[in-house]
This record gives structure tokens, sequence and C-alpha cells, in this order.
């Protein structure tokens, strides 16, 4: 009987996958691709956040506006307040919004009034009445203006990051036109 060569059990079935150090290689260097990733991942987390809660800002403010020449006036934006969440001045507007129609007009959220929306906290988003005095409510008239103020404006920035490039001012003026400025500029 002949004999067969066997090739020895290396070649028999070569390797496959991948060894020990290339993995832990390949580990490596991804993890040090994300520690560079991050700090700009968060910056574009803070900017969404903002942009996210000015365009909830707006949309309130519009619907304030329309539904107060809709129904002649009485119509209250409110800021909100929670068990879990307060602020400290009456400025501070980071707990969200309330709208609704003020039927004894005293601008608080009573047992007759009806709610229109509510806007809850934005998240990681301080929200602050800026120019005039710290308000907690503005009352519509049948014109869609806003407690006979002039003119308005919200200031929003990251509470992580309070950089100035991220900020945004929410203007209002005395006839109800609304205009974003971004980073330092302020409504005038």
């Amino acid at each position: 009987m002949p004999l067969t060569f066997l090739p020895p059990p290396s070649l028999r079935h070569p390797g496959s996958g991948f060894t020990a150090v290339e993995l832990m290689v390949v580990v490596a260097i991804t993890a040090i691709l994300a520690a560079m990733a991050m700090p700009s991942y968060r910056n574009l987390i803070d900017r969404y956040r903002v942009r996210q809660a000015t365009e909830d800002l707006t949309a309130m403010l519009y619907l304030a506006r329309a539904e107060a020449i809709k129904r002649g006036g009485r119509i209250t934006v409110h800021k909100a307040s929670s068990e879990d969440c307060s602020t400290a001045g009456a400025g501070d507007w980071s707990c969200g919004w309330i709208v609704f129609v003020d039927s004894d007009q005293d601008g608080a959220f009573d047992a007759g009034d009806e709610q229109l929306q509510i806007s809850p906290a934005p998240r990681g988003v301080n929200v602050k009445f800026v120019l005039g005095t710290g308000r907690s409510f503005m009352q519509g008239d049948a014109w869609g203006r806003f407690g006979g103020m002039g003119g308005f404006s919200f200031e929003l920035k990251p509470k992580r990051n309070p950089n100035i490039d991220f900020q945004v001012h929410l203007c209002m003026s005395s006839g109800g036109r609304l205009r974003m400025l971004k980073g330092s500029a302020l409504c005038s």
C-alpha cells in the first residue's frame, strides 16, 4: 500500500480571521478617532437643540398672534412651571411655555381658560426673556400685539456650552414681525 503524504496541520487549513494583535490595533485606532470627533459632535448637538427650541418658540409666537387676531385678543402666552422644573426669575422661560385663551384676562391659567398649546422644557437650552423687563407672561390684543410692549426678544443658548456663537436672539417687533439673530447680534 502506498503511503500518502499529508501536509502538516498548519498547511492543511490556513488560518482565517484576525489575530488578537490585529484586532487590538483596530480597536485602538477606532478609539482615537472617536475621541477626536467627540467635541465637534457635542457642538453639533448643542446647535441642533438651540435651533429646535427656536423653532418651537417661533411656532408658538405665530400661533399666539394668529389666535389673538382671530379671537379678538384674550390670548396669553405664559412661561410654564412644574414640580420637576423651576426657574429662578420671571424672565427665565427654560421650563417651557403655554398658550391659552385667557377668559378673565388675569394672565394666569385658570379653570375657565382654554389651553391651545403647551411646549415642554427645551432639552439642554436656556431661554430668557431679555428685552424689557423679565416677564412671566404676555397678553395678545385683537391686532396681534403683545401687551403694548413695543417689541421684545428671547435669548436661547445651550446650557452645557454657553458659547456666544451658538446663541440665538428671537426678536419680535411691535407689529408682530419675527427675526432670528445668531451669535452676539442683539435686537434693537
